[in-house]
């Protein structure tokens, strides 16, 4: 793909030899894109491309304080309910201001958890201890179950993942008696 560094014309077969630098011989004249166009590529995710623009449109719309200001109230909303379910612990609770919450199962591995919700339609992902060596080190933080709202969840999302998560640890905490 020549996009990003493309190629003024198509030499004739005679101008070049099998095996030359043909930049060295001047047989092909290409020169870098100017701009952060030179790392786009023919081929491209048209569907987020497409998510972008209407992701940009509505922020335009909304406008960005008051859909920092929903994120904000649904996070807390999130860790909220996430510390009335038995064994989950909120971390970052009191530092964290975005729509990032982390939380860990006591006994259970954190990819464990992230596999049940994702089974029950929720995405997350696992934070490593070692994403963070140092304060991981002092506050002996075990990996962690990240789940990152955005301003199109809804109270209803927030009560549907909490309420999957428990579902989720009694029936695991049954299986285990």
């Amino acid at each position: 793909d020549h996009y990003g560094c493309p190629v003024t014309s198509v030499p004739s077969a005679e101008s070049y030899q099998d095996g030359v630098q043909l930049e060295q011989d001047n047989v092909i004249n290409f020169s870098p894109r100017e701009g952060a166009t030179r790392f786009e590529f023919w081929e491209s995710n048209v569907a987020n491309r497409l998510g972008l623009g209407e992701a940009v449109c509505f922020a335009l719309e909304r406008g960005i304080p008051e859909i920092n200001h929903a994120i904000l109230e649904k996070s807390v909303n999130l860790r909220k309910e996430l510390m009335k379910i038995p064994g989950v612990a909120v971390h970052h609770y009191e530092t964290s201001k975005c729509g990032i919450v982390t939380f860990a199962v006591a006994n259970m591995d954190s990819r464990t958890v992230q596999g049940a919700l994702w089974r029950r339609g929720f995405e997350t992902s696992v934070v490593p201890a070692t994403s963070t060596p140092l304060d991981s080190s002092k506050t002996h933080v075990p990996d962690l179950v990240r789940a990152s709202l955005t301003y199109v969840n809804t109270e209803e999302d927030i009560f549907s993942f909490c309420n999957s998560l428990a579902e989720y640890l009694e029936h695991e905490k049954a299986n285990r008696s």
